[in-house]
């Protein structure tokens, strides 16, 4: 990859990209039985998979599965597979995670539904029902470069929880140069916000991905998240 050497005057646009992964079954909150039936669209990330988890609300996994998906897709890859699960109790709540990663092993896309496992009776499978995006981001604009120590970020968020909304910077080398979280009171009421993101010292150009994401509770992790690539520069 080539890297920027200076910094590059910012211009407004959309930086990010369609959304990665977009699940249309199964919908939220639906009721399921093993096995799940999954039907997705999704952008390969850098090793061509797509990884698919469900925990139960202790975090426990219990199941997962990963898919090798066209490396010649450049376009989102229409998905569809079947994950096979098995539960101690009648019924549990738990989170269907889809993700894919950067050729650093980075976080690159996820999005996650919440569920309800049942291993006795029929299951309720419902679609899940178009959103618009959750994330518009004005700057700063895939593969910029930037420098002075300080990141501005400007756009617009739709939160899909009460929990704030976390801004990071991750190096080439799985690094955390730094953080920031956006607090919201509102779901499902878009905000334009600006923040200031101050990152540790770098005395070389790096390739730096902006990740931008936020928690679901009661499973404490993350329910949705997107990403943007940039350089620092010193």
């Amino acid at each position: 990859m080539m890297i920027l050497i200076g910094c590059l005057p910012v211009k407004a646009g959309k930086a990010l990209p369609p959304a990665e992964i977009v699940i249309h079954v199964p919908g939220s909150e639906s009721k399921v039985t093993s096995p799940i039936d999954i039907t997705a669209s999704v952008t390969p990330g850098a090793d061509d998979l797509i990884r698919i988890s469900l925990i139960d609300q202790n975090r426990i996994l219990l199941a997962r599965k990963l898919i090798r998906l066209d490396a010649e897709q450049l376009a989102a890859s229409q998905l569809s597979t079947q994950l096979v699960f098995e539960i101690p109790t009648e019924r549990t709540e738990a989170l269907l995670t889809l993700a894919t990663k950067d050729a650093y092993n980075r976080p690159l896309s996820l999005r996650a539904i919440p569920l309800e496992l049942n291993s006795m009776d029929e299951g309720v499978v419902e679609a899940q029902p178009f959103n618009d995006p959750w994330l518009f981001i004005e700057t700063p604009q895939p593969l910029s470069t930037h420098c002075g120590g300080i990141l501005t970020i400007n756009g617009k968020i739709t939160p899909i929880t009460t929990k704030p909304v976390i801004f990071e910077l991750i190096t080439d080398t799985n690094g955390l140069i730094g953080s920031k979280q956006l607090v919201v009171s509102t779901v499902g009421e878009e905000v334009s916000f600006e923040i200031a993101m101050t990152y540790g010292f770098i005395n070389t150009t790096r390739d730096v991905r902006l990740v931008i994401r936020q928690t679901i509770d009661p499973f404490s992790v993350d329910g949705i998240l997107d990403s943007i690539p940039i350089f620092l520069a010193p």
